[in-house]
């Protein structure tokens, strides 16, 4: 799966990475994915760490199809904070990131941010900064 997670400090924290090639499906299947994970403590806040390399194939529609689809599961949403970290210098990247936060903000019940920099987005989240080798 191009987006990975993993549930950390007793279910209040979900760390996932995208990598590779993203598509609609692969959003979808994700956010349908933890919105379901019994491992997952409501409230618990997220990082999505999406690859330099990674190569979005998402749309905005996709997006959109992944929080229908959420909130079809009648489902409490487990998050309070999400942070989305680009490290891509490409707009198309930043782009659908921005408009999943202005989405998100409408239509959820919990705050996305995009970053630049996965410590200053774990600063946020009120975690200490990490770094990866």
């Amino acid at each position: 799966m191009p987006i990975e997670y993993e549930v950390l400090d007793d279910g209040q924290f979900i760390h996932a990475r995208a990598v590779g090639t993203v598509t609609d499906e692969d959003f979808v299947e994700y956010e349908v994915a933890h919105a379901c994970d019994e491992r997952i403590k409501s409230p618990a806040d997220e990082l999505l760490d999406i690859a330099p390399d990674a190569t979005m194939q998402l749309t905005q529609e996709g997006i959109q199809e992944a929080l229908r689809k959420v909130k079809e599961l009648g489902k409490r949403c487990p998050r309070r904070h999400c942070a989305v970290v680009v490290h891509s210098f490409r707009k198309e990247a930043w782009d659908l990131a921005k408009f999943y936060e202005a989405l998100s903000r409408l239509h959820a019940p919990f705050s996305v941010i995009v970053f630049g920099n996965a410590d200053v987005a774990n600063i946020w989240l009120g975690r200490a900064p990490f770094h990866q080798s």
